[in-house]
């Protein structure tokens, strides 16, 4: 059986810790299972982004791999308040809107965290859909 994979979508003003925090909790979910008799990951986990470069919230840069197929795409939050208009948050992020939308086209599932669920609906992908977030 091959190993699912899983991409992490960084782009600028993520917020990192929903990004490395995706992949601790696959390495957790790894030593449990190898502690079950799992002999090799059932996974393999990458932090993609359409951009070269990318800057978190909070200024930390993060290395990126570039998009490519995956069965998950996570999309992680972004700095918001009350004060700021997603829209505007939401202006600058068309390549990962993109990205977003061409993985769901090529069957990877979708999920987001927290305020991410903005790029997923930018995307298209909610559409006649219910969607929660704590963001706003």
């Amino acid at each position: 059986m091959s190993p699912l994979r899983v991409s992490v979508l960084a782009y600028p003003g993520c917020f990192a810790s929903e990004v490395f925090g995706i992949l601790d909790l696959l390495t957790m979910a790894t030593h449990v299972a190898a502690a079950q008799g799992a002999v090799e990951p059932s996974y393999e986990a990458s932090v993609v982004s359409p951009r070269r470069r990318v800057t978190a919230s909070g200024g930390a840069g993060i290395d990126v791999s570039a998009v490519r197929p995956a069965d998950v795409l996570v999309v992680p939050g972004f700095e918001i308040s009350p004060a700021l208009d997603p829209e505007a948050a939401l202006a600058g992020l068309g390549p990962e809107v993109a990205a977003i939308r061409s993985q769901a086209a090529a069957g990877a599932a979708v999920v987001s965290i927290c305020v991410g669920a903005f790029l997923v609906a930018e995307a298209g992908l909610l559409g006649g859909r219910e969607a929660t977030t704590s963001g706003l």
